[in-house]
């Protein structure tokens, strides 16, 4: 009798319908893990945009605004909107020459945040950027944040 070696036709189908079956399930989890990395990253762009306005502001003794065109959506269909502590969407952010939070009418605010979201994902998860009137920028992840 002859001793063969390697795989039969029905082996090797038999691996590539498990393998089938497994990336079917895996899929799903990558597209909302790939989808969660591009808020954080968009989350981080704002954040460091946020930072270094203020304290351009500083050094220039003048005020800065935040470009309009950052508040809205960017790229992958991530979301960006401003909000000021009463829940109003405002037009843009910036800093007063202290450093200090101002609206689109160099107004000081209380408060301001920019809420990023995948409007495409169903609204699961998001990241909330908060403002304080002394510009000190936080970020927290939220759920069901509101697009």
């Amino acid at each position: 009798m002859r001793n063969n070696k390697g795989f039969t036709l029905i082996e090797l189908m038999i691996v590539l319908v498990v393998g089938g079956i497994l990336m079917s399930i895996a899929a799903p989890s990558f597209t909302l893990f790939q989808r969660n990395m591009q808020i954080s990253s968009a989350a981080g762009e704002v954040v460091q945009g946020l930072n270094e306005a203020r304290a351009r502001a500083i050094a220039g003794k003048a005020p800065v605004q935040l470009s309009p065109r950052l508040l809205g959506v960017i790229g992958d269909g991530v979301k960006v909107v401003a909000r000021n502590a009463g829940g109003g969407d405002i037009a843009s952010l910036g800093f007063d020459a202290f450093g200090r939070l101002i609206s689109n009418a160099n107004v000081v605010m209380a408060s301001g945040s920019v809420v990023i979201c995948s409007p495409d994902a169903g609204n699961e998860t998001g990241r909330s950027i908060v403002v304080s009137r002394m510009g000190r920028v936080n970020t927290s992840k939220v759920e069901n944040p509101a697009c």
